[in-house]
C-alpha cells in the first residue's frame, strides 16, 4: 500500500511540466525590423531560450515556452494506459539579427495542442 501511495504521489507531481519563460507580446510588438538593435531586444525580452547562426553569419535568437498539462485520466488504475495524454502550449519567438546588428525579420508563432500518450495513440 505504501508503494502505491508513493506511486500516485509521483504521478501527481508530474502532473504539469513546463520549460523556457513566457514570451511578452507587449514587448515583442515594440520590435521592429530593420530598427531595433540586438541589445534592445535583449532590454526588451531577456536572455534567449537558444542562439543560433546562419549560414550566411546572421545570428537566430529564439525565444520559447512550453507548457505541458497531464490529463486527470492518466491517473485512472489501468485504464490511464491506454487513453493517457496531455494538453500542450507552445510559444516560440525568432529574432533573425543582422550582420548590422538589427532586427531582420522575426516570428511569432503559437500552438496548442493534445498529445496522445495511451497504448492506443
Amino acid at each position: 500500500m505504501r508503494i502505491f501511495l508513493l506511486l500516485c504521489a509521483m504521478t501527481i507531481m508530474l502532473g504539469c511540466a513546463s520549460t523556457g519563460r513566457r514570451i511578452d507580446r507587449v514587448k515583442a510588438s515594440e520590435i521592429k525590423e530593420g530598427v531595433t538593435t540586438r541589445g534592445e531586444v535583449l532590454e526588451l525580452l531577456g536572455n534567449p531560450y537558444g542562439t543560433s547562426l546562419t549560414d550566411d553569419g546572421k545570428e537566430k535568437l529564439n525565444y520559447v515556452f512550453v507548457r505541458m498539462n497531464t490529463k486527470a485520466r492518466n491517473f485512472i488504475p489501468f485504464i490511464g494506459l491506454f487513453i493517457g495524454g496531455a494538453d500542450t502550449e507552445k510559444e516560440t519567438l525568432q529574432i533573425l539579427i543582422g550582420k548590422d546588428g538589427k532586427v531582420e525579420k522575426q516570428s511569432y508563432n503559437k500552438a496548442n495542442e493534445e498529445v496522445k500518450l495511451g497504448l492506443f495513440a
